[in-house]
């Protein structure tokens, strides 16, 4: 499940950088940044801190949509 958060991030930042949206290019790639550790974590038998290390991931994911929509992106 994290490789295919981690893409997505990846994906959504590229895209919003061609868009010129640079704050919320920024912390899709962080957020995919957090998954890949999330990712390791899991792998370390650390299945709690890599769960919430996905979900803080989610969430600034959706915070960068909002910074597009309120023009702070």
């Amino acid at each position: 499940m994290c490789v295919v958060l981690v893409v997505k991030f990846f994906v959504v930042a590229f895209w919003m950088q061609d868009q010129m949206y640079q704050r919320a290019a920024r912390l899709n790639l962080v957020a995919g940044l957090l998954c890949v550790a999330g990712a390791g974590a899991a792998l370390a038998r650390l299945d709690s801190v890599g769960l919430a290390v996905a979900v803080l991931a989610v969430v600034m994911g959706i915070s960068s949509f909002r910074l597009v929509r309120v023009g702070r992106g």
